[in-house]
């Protein structure tokens, strides 16, 4: 599961350079981890 969603958020990165979209993305994937436990390409 870790794994999945350390390619999420590389995947993530390299479309938005941004760091504050990638922080907020990162609480997103945090919170739908802990809800669904498996989340989709936004």
């Amino acid at each position: 599961m870790e794994t999945i969603v350390v390619s999420r958020r590389k995947f993530i990165g390299n479309m938005e350079p941004t760091s504050q979209r990638l922080k907020k993305v990162h609480s997103l994937y945090s919170n739908e981890e802990t809800s669904n436990g498996h989340y989709d390409d936004k």
